[in-house]
């Protein structure tokens, strides 16, 4: 398969333990540390310190990655421009996608179901609110010789996985994924992203990953 790029997410997992089990609400915020007052929904907290001249935020993340990368990271990355970002934490992995966090902790804990942030819950709004929403520059931070981006960033993002205790369902098979390759490398950049068996706390409800032999193709 002749994708620009492939991104093996379990190699970000590679000699973590076990992932570790946090409670929801706010004793999962002071459980990680964070102070102040809590904007809390159950997968997500951040906290507002509050000063004199400024307001300084701290936050937690563990919700699916399609949100984090939608809705999470680009409301950071808001408060980062306008130096109010003070510390972040994320599961195994969640650096990449917060790199401009002045301090970033990744532990390793399962992710888990739940919007964006209080500000931006639901991508698929018709009111979207973009006063705060602010995507991060990957392009220009991850340019190298090897991945220059001079072409539109396409990112496919897969799994093959069970679904609700039975075989896989919401996944995009081998013959559509090689089409794709074949339709869009002339016109974009294709980043393809796809979890790997063992990754990790990846998920930790019935969605255990199975083999799938995309890389080979």
């Amino acid at each position: 398969m002749h994708f620009v790029a492939q991104v093996h997410v379990a190699s970000l997992a590679h000699g973590q333990d076990k992932p570790v089990s946090l409670p929801d609400g706010h004793h999962m915020c002071h459980k990680l540390g964070l102070t102040g007052e809590f904007i809390d929904t159950g997968c997500l907290c951040i906290c507002f310190t509050v000063g004199q001249n400024d307001t300084t935020v701290e936050a937690a993340y563990f919700g699916e990655l399609g949100y984090e990368i939608q809705l999470y990271s680009p409301y950071l990355y808001h408060l980062y421009s306008n130096g109010k970002l003070k510390r972040t934490i994320g599961p195994l992995g969640s650096k990449a996608f917060n790199y401009f966090s002045p301090n970033h902790t990744e532990i390793n804990v399962n992710r888990r179901w739940c919007w964006g942030t209080y500000m931006h819950d639901n991508p698929h709004s018709h009111a979207f609110d973009y006063s705060q929403w602010r995507p991060p520059p990957y392009k220009s931070h991850y340019s190298n010789t090897l991945l220059t981006y001079a072409k539109p960033l396409m990112v496919i993002h897969n799994k093959y996985a069970k679904e609700w205790n039975g075989p896989p369902v919401n996944f995009i098979d081998i013959p559509t994924l090689l089409k794709l390759a074949e339709v869009l490398k002339a016109d974009y950049q294709v980043v393809y992203v796809r979890p790997e068996l063992q990754t990790t706390g990846y998920a930790q409800d019935q969605s255990d990953i199975l083999e799938f032999n995309d890389h080979a193709a």
